[in-house]
């Protein structure tokens, strides 16, 4: 298959939780994340240029939800916190990548 492709379900699968991770908002947090990370992970790792770019959309919408965390408990503010720890080199290396 060609790089430059739709990738079979996965990245609509990934839009599909962009939209979820979009409704639910700040009450994201509530959430034991690390699965939705371990996917991120291994999406903006994928061969498909696509599946990276809707996988760098999942992180900016879990940074767009995150406006009102300040505003919210501690314990939201250092879930908030735990994920930005193992988001933002994620984003540093999009940024270099040549399709970005």
């Amino acid at each position: 298959m060609h790089d430059t492709e739709g990738w079979k379900s996965l990245e609509t699968s990934m839009r599909i939780l962009q939209n979820i991770i979009e409704a639910i908002g700040v009450r994201l947090f509530n959430f034991e994340m690390d699965r939705v990370l371990q996917c991120v992970e291994k999406g903006v790792q994928h061969i498909n240029r696509f599946v990276r770019e809707i996988s760098h959309f999942v992180i900016c919408a879990i940074f767009t939800t995150s406006k009102d965390v300040l505003a919210s408990d501690q314990s939201l503010q250092g879930n908030f916190r735990e994920l930005c720890n193992r988001l933002v080199p994620i984003v540093v290396s999009g940024l270099g990548d040549n399709w970005s």
